[in-house]
């Protein structure tokens, strides 16, 4: 894997993805659009990855993304959030994107999806299955609820169904490098893992997404507590920066 494109760069799961990738030395397409509510934080975040050579940020659609950006890529991660009411909007996107790739990236995609939402995630595997057909390799890769770093508003609900992000995109690395095709991977927390593996069938889980996800070797490493400290940390010095900016208007 030495190019990989990444949809929602600038994004809270994207932004660290685009991090864990650069660091392992691979170049990164980054797509993602400006948005006015998050701009400081956005700025901050390009400030951090852009200076890498590897990086390559395009601030607007995949529609206007220049046909020459997607050649040569080894993977493409669409990590921009599925919205269930939007289902019909992600399709469009996903039509557009299996028609840009070429047939031998291998294609990951991550779904945001709470346990106590496996009805729904049924049915949306079901609805986006067939536009991988044009495509040599894919990942459906299911996550738990994430926290960390630049998401760290509601660490009261952080418990042991959480994941810590840096794990996360660990583990969706992990899932583009396997030579496994088309698959469907449950990335488990620290806790379902490490403690207490019949969590997944007493929460209507299948046993199968975690034993797939062993096999690429994916375990994380960061318990509630630390991942906790560390999102206090980034907060306490979010805000001294945040204060300096402030202070130099």
């Amino acid at each position: 894997m030495k190019k990989v494109c990444v949809t929602g760069a600038l994004g809270f799961a994207g932004f660290h993805l685009c991090n864990e990738l650069l660091e392992q030395g691979i170049e990164v397409i980054g797509i993602d659009q400006h948005d006015e509510k998050r701009a400081l934080e956005q700025e901050e975040m390009e400030l951090r990855i852009g200076r890498n050579a590897l990086f390559h940020l395009f601030k607007t659609t995949i529609e206007d993304l220049e046909k020459d950006k997607w050649k040569d890529l080894d993977v493409c991660f669409h990590m921009t959030p599925l919205e269930s009411t939007a289902l019909e909007e992600e399709k469009r996107i996903l039509n557009l994107l299996m028609n840009n790739l070429s047939p031998r990236c291998t294609f990951i995609y991550p779904i945001y999806t709470a346990i106590n939402d496996q009805p729904k995630l049924v049915n949306i595997e079901a609805e986006i299955k067939p536009y991988m057909r044009l495509i040599s390799a894919y990942k459906i890769v299911e996550l738990p609820n994430l926290y960390g770093p630049w998401h760290c508003e509601g660490l009261l609900d952080v418990d042991e169904s959480s994941l810590y992000i840096k794990d996360a995109v660990k583990g969706l690395v992990l899932a583009a490098k396997s030579s496994k095709k088309n698959e469907v991977i449950y990335l488990p927390t620290y806790y379902e893992l490490n403690q207490k593996k019949s969590f997944y069938q007493t929460e209507n889980r299948s046993s199968s997404g975690i034993e797939k996800a062993e096999e690429i070797g994916y375990m994380p490493e960061v318990e509630i507590e630390a991942g906790v400290a560390k999102c206090k940390e980034h907060m306490k010095q979010w805000q001294k920066q945040l204060d300096l900016l402030k202070g130099s208007d």
